[in-house]
């Protein structure tokens, strides 16, 4: 699939979304592909952001992260609503400080902040109705199993085997009290269409996937769970030529909580994690 197509695609499923959905909202974690969907959110509404854009920030994010998530929501003029668990920071009750495990530490940290915040908060009395998220199908086990549109319900869990087969254009006609929709518009890109576009639409891209001292980001999250990767790759050209030996090794490799368990990802989402 070129990448006019899958942008048309993407473009298509978040205005038909947010057209029958206005209480909308777009996770963004500052990483290259929540960054390019952002980009292509600007494409479907003439350069505006209609809804609100929600970052979680553990408080472990590393400063260059954080400084270019400002930066972008300043120079792009969006609504950024940051959400955080300050109960858990505050009494160091995270992986770091050594009270939980790296799963417990992401539902206290990342899970738990979305959970509140799918409730009557982004719109007061209103329910948030969808989350727009930026996961790829070839990201990670779990993701595979995803649909452009799935259902969470009234506690946010996921189950993939209830999901309905996906068709094309297809929304569910009425969402049950409590429940929200996930949509995630690039599920069918790759990492390396991902930086394609990029390159192609000159889109912002955070510093620490460029190498530093050899080393660089492959994959972006808290500090004490994600590592750089051996690289001297410190373009879009380079990595793109980087990733043709990078193929049969896993993007997320790097991420602790991944392999902490024997469910990994999968553990944490069907609790209701991204």
């Amino acid at each position: 699939m070129d990448l006019l197509k899958l942008e048309s695609q993407t473009i298509h499923w978040i205005r038909e979304v947010y057209s029958q959905y206005p209480r909308t909202i777009m996770l963004w974690s500052a990483g290259k592909d929540s960054t390019a969907l952002l980009w292509m959110v600007r494409k479907a509404f003439f350069g505006k952001i209609p809804f609100p854009v929600v970052h979680i920030d553990t408080s472990f994010k590393p400063k260059e992260l954080i400084q270019f998530r400002d930066e972008l929501a300043n120079q792009w003029g969006f609504d950024l609503r940051i959400f955080s668990n300050q109960d858990a920071i505050l009494e160091k009750n995270t992986f770091p400080d050594h009270k939980l495990s790296r799963m417990d530490c992401c539902r206290e940290l990342k899970t738990r902040p979305l959970l509140n915040l799918v409730k009557p908060k982004v719109f007061g009395d209103d329910r948030v109705q969808v989350v727009i998220v930026g996961l790829r199908s070839d990201e990670e086990g779990s993701r595979s199993k995803e649909r452009f549109v799935s259902t969470r319900n009234a506690d946010s869990l996921w189950d993939p085997a209830s999901e309905p087969p996906q068709m094309d254009g297809y929304f569910p006609p009425a969402i049950p009290e409590g429940y929200h929709l996930r949509l995630h518009p690039i599920l069918e890109w790759t990492e390396v269409l991902i930086w394609e576009y990029t390159k192609q639409e000159n889109i912002p891209i955070n510093p620490l996937y460029f190498a530093k001292n050899n080393r660089r980001y492959r994959s972006l999250g808290c500090l004490p769970c994600s590592g750089p990767i051996e690289s001297g790759a410190d373009s879009v050209d380079k990595i793109l030529l980087e990733m043709q030996s990078l193929s049969l090794i896993a993007e997320r490799k790097g991420r602790g909580q991944d392999s902490e368990d024997g469910g990994g990802l999968e553990t944490l989402r069907r609790g209701g994690y991204m």
